[in-house]
């Protein structure tokens, strides 16, 4: 069914099941004429399992909506498909469910010989036997680890830790480094407080263990220490392969995730891409922005070779930051983040939102502009101010 909102300027859609499963979704005569003929709005309120609520449901509202078309179509419980409940195998603080409803493709880090048996649900994975093949699951190989912090090679030393100077106070010294100012700060909307990065800069340092702060990774000021806090989904797209969009509505300026994996020193890395070894897919770059000054003052792109000293591969070891999609219109940017150490160069990569992000939204982050131009043949992002749809100059 298409729901067409009856709030927005211009209107946005989104296609819902009005009773869906296998038996297909449906419309009563009254729903259609109320709806359809006399042009009054529906409220449209999304339901999710949440284990921790009180009634094992969340209910989000998504606003007012007029129907404009239907039609009987049937629902994801009569699809064939492919899912997991969590992906991270519990190494998040929430889980990381994986779909496809398009395909037979196993999501990476999966191994079908984890799937529980029919009389026991009660596991990590779930499949609609209709879409396994037997074979393909005997031949399958796991192509991924899940990690949630950075794996660093042999041959990649240690970040130069911090020295602690005598007698000064943890905040004191975190608000030095970010040159005179703590990086987060809290802001209360609809009476709901939350922490929040005011804008981007080229490296922020933040608080921890490492300081001798009493709260430890709970500190405020240590906000991409302390995991994801947000429901995301893994998923498969028809055009762009894996894709991850959140079941939370996200804060603006906030922390979702980190680009984690191994670290290799960035030549030796770019040697074993040249020889065809590595697949620079999955290649991040690690130090502070390029589009800032040492001075922590906003260049923008300015078309030299950073150089960087490491590069982290998330080929085959990451997390679900891997999965994220590049956008023109983007609702994550990239944000180094330096905690205990002070080698800039080894900064890590954290990805914090833009703007407001609204449940099932997708997530993406825009690949920046050596990516543009070196490596997109063609940008898939559907923006529209995407790069694709620009005259050429």
């Amino acid at each position: 069914m298409w729901y067409q909102s009856a709030l927005l300027h211009g209107g946005s859609r989104a296609w819902v099941p009005a009773n869906g499963g296998a038996g297909g979704g449906y419309l009563t005569k009254p729903c259609k004429v109320v709806s359809i003929q006399l042009g009054i709005p529906v409220r449209l309120i999304r339901k999710n399992p949440d284990k921790d609520a009180m009634f094992g449901n969340v209910f989000v509202y998504d606003g007012l909506y007029n129907v404009v078309k239907f039609w009987l179509s049937i629902g994801l419980d009569g699809k064939q498909g492919l899912f997991c409940t969590d992906l991270s195998n519990g190494k998040e603080n929430c889980k990381v469910v994986c779909s496809n409803v398009l395909d037979d493709e196993f999501p990476p880090g999966m191994h079908p010989s984890t799937f529980p048996k029919a009389e026991n649900m009660r596991g990590k994975g779930y499949t609609n036997p209709a879409a396994l093949d037997p074979v393909k699951i005997a031949a399958y190989d796991s192509k991924l680890e899940y990690l949630t912090d950075y794996r660093r090679r042999r041959d990649v030393p240690a970040p130069k830790q911090i020295k602690l100077q005598p007698g000064m106070q943890p905040h004191d010294l975190v608000a030095e480094l970010n040159r005179g100012c703590l990086p987060y700060r809290e802001v209360t909307r609809n009476n709901r407080s939350h922490w929040m990065l005011p804008g981007s800069q080229g490296v922020v340092y933040e608080c921890g263990p490492w300081s001798g702060c009493q709260l430890g990774t709970e500190c405020p000021y240590a906000m991409s220490q302390q995991g994801l806090k947000y429901r995301l989904e893994v998923f498969k797209t028809p055009k762009c392969g894996w894709a991850v969009r959140t079941w939370d509505l996200i804060p603006m300026g906030v922390f979702v995730t980190m680009f984690v994996g191994e670290i290799w020193p960035h030549k030796e890395l770019m040697e074993e891409n040249a020889a065809d070894r590595r697949e620079d897919t999955y290649f991040f770059d690690m130090g502070k922005r390029t589009d800032y000054d040492d001075a922590g003052k906003y260049i923008g792109y300015t078309g030299q070779d950073p150089n960087p000293t490491w590069t982290t591969d998330a080929m085959l070891c990451g997390s679900i930051s891997r999965f994220i999609n590049h956008s023109c219109d983007a609702n994550l940017y990239v944000q180094p983040v330096i905690a205990g150490h002070s080698d800039v160069p080894m900064a890590s990569i954290a990805l914090f939102s833009s703007r407001v992000i609204s449940p099932f939204d997708e997530l993406c982050y825009d690949y920046g502009q050596s990516y543009i131009l070196n490596k997109l043949e063609r940008c898939l992002c559907g923006a529209a101010s995407c790069i694709s749809n620009r005259p050429a100059e």
